[in-house]
């Protein structure tokens, strides 16, 4: 089964932001005010040992992260940063064990399943209004 982590966008270096930027926008994502401030989604087929090892411990409540930073996104994969007083490092996740990579938050689907459930709501007393009508 896959696993989804979220990340955001964290600069070292503006090349870095660029390259995404741009990778993402010949993948067919554009963002009108860049990309910093989202979160991403993504579904892995498998969580790499490391990521697992670093949620077990805590790693992103510590200073209550709400994602993983991400260094780069490029057609190779994905690379997060890890930092922490200690120390620093990287992951890198390659293209093959990325299933997705999207924007789109539980409250989005939230606001759907909740408009789909007026609609049929709407329906069912719409046809029950038709044949009491006959």
């Amino acid at each position: 089964m896959s696993q989804t982590i979220i990340g955001k966008f964290f600069t070292i270096k503006d090349d870095d932001l660029e390259d995404t930027t741009e990778y993402l926008k010949k993948s067919g994502m554009t963002f009108g005010n860049g990309i910093e401030k989202n979160l991403f989604y993504i579904e892995l087929k498998e969580l790499p040992e490391i990521l697992f090892k670093l949620e077990q411990r805590g790693y992103l409540e510590i200073y209550s992260r709400e994602a993983w930073d991400i260094i780069k996104i490029s057609v190779e994969g994905v690379v997060l940063y890890i930092a922490e007083e200690y120390g620093d490092g990287y992951v890198f996740l390659p293209k093959e064990n990325i299933v997705s990579i999207h924007t789109i938050e539980e409250e989005f689907l939230d606001a759907i399943a909740q408009k789909n459930q007026l609609r049929k709501i709407k329906a069912t007393y719409f046809d029950k209004q038709g044949s009491s009508d006959t």
